[in-house]
């Protein structure tokens, strides 16, 4: 798989006709794949390598402590989610074992809403730092999902502030997935996680270079592995962006693999992912520029928070257990 590199400080300083042919890159990318690697992204290496040391002392602590800011239900994207809580292959209606990971998420640090998307986040008391250091990664990944929009709306032909007012109050978490080292067998079909696709409009990947990673599946059904680049971040579009432009771009189904079983129990996986997701009130439609007679659209039109809250409920895996 060859996975075009974006420079999304360039398209910022470029004339028009330099900002039109990067979108098309990105229009290309994006219609053959739904990946993308972003780089000139101003996002400072030491700021993810304090994230990833804060995150890796928090899994590190005992099970009891980390429930103490578990995530209050299903639908409240905030707090931990322990091991076997969750299976993503069930948001695609697959049938699969509990995915082997652990994870923590926060929303919005600073906004205020009277409405249940915006609980307060959940915060542990150790490591202390932990806080200060997530609130100021959320707050660039924040910038930067905001600098991404315009160059989609320029591949789409549509004017650069298209999709502000859809985003004012928008949804977004900060999530760390923890995978941790199998020194038991998975069960048959257990993944670290299940083969899905994202369920906003972009998702933007950190994670490291360690056995048993990210895959993405071609059209052809084959599974590739996605490339990791120093000081870029993975980019790839969720179900509400590929129903807006009616699957012009598809969101790509992907997994986490295990790792080979030489090299199980050699060591974890740390991953995090800043969730872009639209004001739950924005509704999600088909763009006039993405269908017309001969290409009608393909999903009826629905509520960005209607569609999430549907989404999180089938992964969770609270009534399944025995």
């Amino acid at each position: 798989m060859s996975i075009p590199l974006i420079d999304v400080g360039q398209f910022s300083k470029e004339s028009s006709d330099a900002r039109r042919r990067i979108a098309a890159s990105l229009d290309r990318a994006l219609r053959d794949d739904g990946f993308f690697l972003l780089h000139g992204h101003g996002i400072p290496a030491s700021l993810v390598a304090d994230l990833r040391r804060v995150s890796c002392q928090f899994f590190a602590r005992p099970f009891e402590e980390k429930t103490k800011v578990a995530r209050p239900s299903p639908n409240i994207m905030r707090g931990y989610v322990a091991m076997g809580r969750e299976s993503l292959a069930h948001s695609r209606d697959q049938a699969a074992p509990p995915d082997l990971n652990e994870s923590f998420m926060v929303g919005q640090p600073n906004f205020r809403h009277a409405h249940s998307s915006f609980p307060p986040n959940l915060w542990p008391e150790y490591p202390p730092l932990m806080k200060s250091i997530w609130t100021e990664y959320y707050c660039r990944m924040e910038t930067l999902a905001a600098e991404i929009l315009p160059m989609f709306a320029t591949a789409l032909q549509l004017d650069d502030d298209f999709f502000d007012n859809k985003f004012k109050a928008h949804t977004s978490r900060l999530r760390a997935r923890y995978y941790p080292a199998q020194s038991a067998e998975p069960q048959p079909g257990q993944l670290r996680a299940g083969a899905h696709t994202d369920y906003g409009s972009i998702a933007i990947l950190s994670t490291d270079d360690r056995p048993g990673g990210l895959q993405v599946r071609e059209r052809s059904g084959l599974w590739i592995d996605v490339p990791l680049i120093d000081g870029c971040f993975i980019v790839n579009i969720g179900d509400l962006m590929a129903r807006w432009t009616n699957d012009r771009w598809p969101a790509a189904v992907h997994r986490v693999v295990n790792p080979p079983r030489d090299v199980r129990d050699s060591g974890g996986r740390l991953s995090h992912i800043y969730f872009q997701s639209p004001s739950d009130d924005t509704l999600i439609e088909c763009l006039d520029v993405c269908c017309d007679a001969r290409q009608p659209a393909k999903y009826l039109p629905v509520r960005a928070g209607e569609y999430l809250s549907m989404k999180f409920k089938k992964v969770d895996q609270a009534d399944r257990q025995p």
